[in-house]
């Protein structure tokens, strides 16, 4: 933990409901055969992460203004993504954040949702206006390691297959859609989504210029930073994916949205199961809802500031940063008040941000194949073809995915 930087804070503001439900839908739905997406979308992210922290480092630039030089036009497109992102999700967060207390003391009625939600919403407020990405950082290494701890002792409560969870990652295969719960394309999507959503990987370079890690010399810190968020993002969705299978899809019950999980972890694990998933529901919301009000604001600042030719002084930058937090944390508040479902929301927002991967990616490999702005830290040709491929890979599973999420809708 204490090599740990931007990673850190980046691994808790990805690991949100979305990622609980479709991991879980994925080991519910069809066992531990989608293990094996996970390596692919690790790959994929790293491709991703690595260029758009390597431009930061190379350049001493934010990655969005770098966007900018590319395109002036993306700077209003992103920024207009990132407040719908950041609404959408933050109205499912509000939501949960009052679903999983309620759950594990046994107080759940409309009245303690709202206070619960308010209560966790105003908690998480103060973390990021009292000292921004410095207080966040140092406040993500204990939940990471609960995080990580609940959904490892759900696991081993669980007792999963060793050999078909080695059989899951070592034979990529697409199981037979059964047609319960979500279907098989729905969840694929939604694990892309969530996994290679770009509009999520971009904090990671925000995070990495806050830091500071502007210059070559923070080259392999930030590397191996990369790596073990990345290998703790996988290891934590395949602990979802193998729990799910293990304990709900011998009992036959199938997942459609994230007010399933603790009832059906309590019907299968009886009140130990409740316990863990509420506690693990609770901090999984409460990190991302952390980490991405504070990310994604910090690249509405590096917006801003590209769009001035003066950019943004810190103290402007401070102020602006602030007044983000406060639109984004109280615009959602709303939803208390309206009988809206998480699921609709979770499934959109996910589905959505895939949407989005082609456009942000081919942006990020114009600007790492700039030799005149990257010099020699440009990208190599395996980089070059690995990021068209995740282009490509994308178009087509955005293509199958829109068809299905209709469906759904």
């Amino acid at each position: 933990m204490q090599a740990a930087g931007p990673g850190i804070v980046f691994l808790l503001s990805s690991i949100g409901p979305s990622d609980l439900v479709s991991n879980s839908a994925a080991g519910a739905n069809f066992g531990y055969a989608l293990l094996w997406t996970l390596l692919v979308i690790a790959a994929a992210r790293f491709v991703i992460l690595e260029a758009s922290a390597r431009y930061v480092i190379a350049t001493g630039e934010s990655l969005l203004q770098g966007y900018r030089h590319a395109a002036r036009w993306s700077s209003w497109v992103i920024l207009g993504a990132i407040v719908m992102r950041r609404h959408l999700s933050n109205l499912y967060h509000v939501l949960l954040l009052g679903l999983a207390p309620g759950f594990l003391l046994g107080w759940d009625s409309g009245w303690s949702r709202t206070a619960f939600s308010l209560a966790s919403a105003g908690l998480a407020f103060a973390v990021m206006y009292s000292g921004g990405y410095k207080t966040v950082e140092r406040f993500s290494k204990p939940l990471a390691f609960l995080l990580g701890l609940t959904i490892f002792i759900t696991m081993l409560w669980a007792r999963p297959d060793p050999g078909e969870v080695l059989s899951g990652l070592a034979r990529p295969s697409l199981p037979e859609d059964n047609g319960g719960g979500l279907g098989l394309m729905l969840v694929i999507v939604m694990l892309v989504g969530t996994g290679v959503g770009s509009l999520s990987n971009l904090k990671y370079s925000a995070f990495t210029f806050e830091k500071g890690w502007r210059d070559p010399s923070f080259l392999k810190k930030q590397r191996f930073d990369l790596i073990v968020s990345l290998a703790a993002a996988f290891l934590i969705a395949a602990l979802l994916q193998v729990t799910a299978a293990a304990v709900l899809q011998p009992a036959g019950l199938t997942l459609k949205n994230a007010e399933e999980l603790i009832p059906l972890f309590t019907a299968a694990l009886g009140d130990a199961g409740r316990i863990l998933m509420a506690v693990g529901l609770w901090t999984t919301v409460f990190t991302t809802y952390v980490g991405s009000n504070t990310g994604y604001s910090l690249l509405v600042c590096d917006i801003l500031s590209s769009m001035r030719k003066t950019g943004l002084s810190p103290a402007q930058r401070s102020k602006t940063f602030r007044g983000l937090l406060i639109f984004f944390c109280l615009s959602p508040i709303y939803v208390l008040w309206t009988s809206w479902k998480p699921v609709p929301l979770v499934i959109a927002s996910s589905a959505l941000m895939t949407l989005a991967v082609p456009l942000v990616t081919l942006l990020l490999l114009r600007i790492t194949t700039d030799r005149e702005r990257m010099g020699r830290y440009v990208n190599t040709p395996l980089a070059t073809a690995a990021m068209v491929l995740v282009t490509l890979a994308s178009l087509a599973v955005t293509w199958q995915g829109a068809a299905a999420l209709l469906k759904r809708l």
